[in-house]
């Protein structure tokens, strides 16, 4: 399979205009703020919204990068108007947030950068903008994607997606047999 997808793009936007933590890098991200999903009470709330973060990947270059939207030139008009809005309340004034890239990466870090894509877009957490379709056919041959950035190696939870898949059938919903085991004797959640 062809790794030539171009730069696969997604735009961090939650449902509650929450920020989202960003699991390849371990650090928190802005969301896309929807001004019409805020409960207004009848008031006449300004209709400017702010792009969420966005993150890269292009498999051919080995490079990812997380950048802001509001860098843009065309987005500059933008944040002079939250800028001019926000100096009517004690706000802080509002600026990109500076760029990140990250070069040379192995194919575990982009298989964990094109794993966490699919999950924010499937969870909602984030949509698709550029780069191969849905982020469908898409992978990395041989990589092995981080899914637990939390625990410490002496944490016997499975870090490694291939790891988790072998704590389960080849089904990937069936539960070890050991579970299952003590489920029929009934004491499973006890």
């Amino acid at each position: 399979m062809s790794n030539d997808h171009g730069e696969i793009v997604i735009e961090f936007s939650a449902k509650k205009n929450e920020n989202i933590f960003f699991d390849p890098l371990g650090k928190i991200v802005r969301g896309t703020l929807d001004i019409s999903k805020v409960m207004s009470k009848g008031k006449s709330l300004p209709t400017v919204n702010i792009p969420g973060m966005r993150a890269g990947l292009t498999i051919s270059r080995k490079r990812a990068r997380l950048f802001d939207p509001l860098d843009f030139p065309s987005n500059q008009g933008l944040v002079d108007k939250i800028n001019e809005r926000q100096q009517r309340a004690p706000a802080p004034t509002i600026k990109p947030a500076s760029p990140e890239t990250f070069e040379s990466l192995t194919d575990n870090q982009m298989a964990t950068w094109l794993y966490w894509f699919k999950r924010y877009v499937d969870t909602g957490k984030a949509f698709h903008v550029a780069g191969s379709a849905k982020l469908e056919g898409v992978e990395i041959p041989g990589g092995d994607p981080m899914i637990d950035n939390f625990h410490d190696s002496s944490h016997n939870a499975p870090r490694r997606l291939s790891e988790f898949k072998k704590i389960f059938h080849s089904d990937g919903n069936t539960v070890p047999e050991p579970m299952v085991a003590v489920e029929k004797q009934g004491t499973a959640g006890t």
